[in-house]
């Protein structure tokens, strides 16, 4: 291969040349302004959207060749953020799991006062604290609404996840 060959294909590379998507750039960029915290990018090289999240501590990369499966992915690794942990947060995320299952088995139909902490505590099986934990994780997932001096509940369906 002669030097100008060469130099041909290098300057076709770098300059985008065939393997430019502008469809796929405007897309990342339309994803980009509505998933705040999220840096998403069209990358021609791997031939699939990028996702960096940006207000994460943890390095996190994810590369998807479609939008559906990048929306997919992203909405996982945001509800494992906001599910409650392991270890001491078990018994938690069990309490929530618990609460949640009967919120959409129709058990708590939407607009129901559900019962306090106190009286929630023996029949989940846990302490107070623990019932306070899954219960504010439960209201920022959007299950439940607090409501100050009159009680918690139950959101619309409309307002789950």
């Amino acid at each position: 291969m002669t030097r100008a060959v060469a130099r041909t294909r290098r300057r076709s590379r770098a300059s985008g040349g065939a393997h430019r998507n502008t469809r796929a750039e405007a897309v990342a960029a339309s994803l980009q302004s509505a998933y705040g915290g999220w840096v998403i990018i069209w990358s021609p090289w791997r031939r699939a959207f990028s996702a960096f999240c940006a207000v994460s501590t943890d390095s996190m990369i994810i590369d998807e060749a479609s939008v559906s499966g990048l929306l997919r992915r992203i909405g996982e690794v945001e509800l494992a953020a906001r599910t409650p942990g392991r270890g001491a947060d078990d018994a938690a995320r069990r309490a929530a799991e618990t609460m949640r299952d009967r919120i959409v088995g129709g058990d708590w139909p939407p607009g129901r006062k559900i019962l306090s902490g106190d009286e929630l505590a023996p029949i989940l099986r846990v302490d107070r604290p623990t019932v306070h934990r899954a219960l504010s994780h439960l209201e920022r997932v959007g299950y439940l609404r607090t409501v100050p001096g009159k009680g918690t509940y139950v959101r619309p369906p409309a307002d789950w996840p």
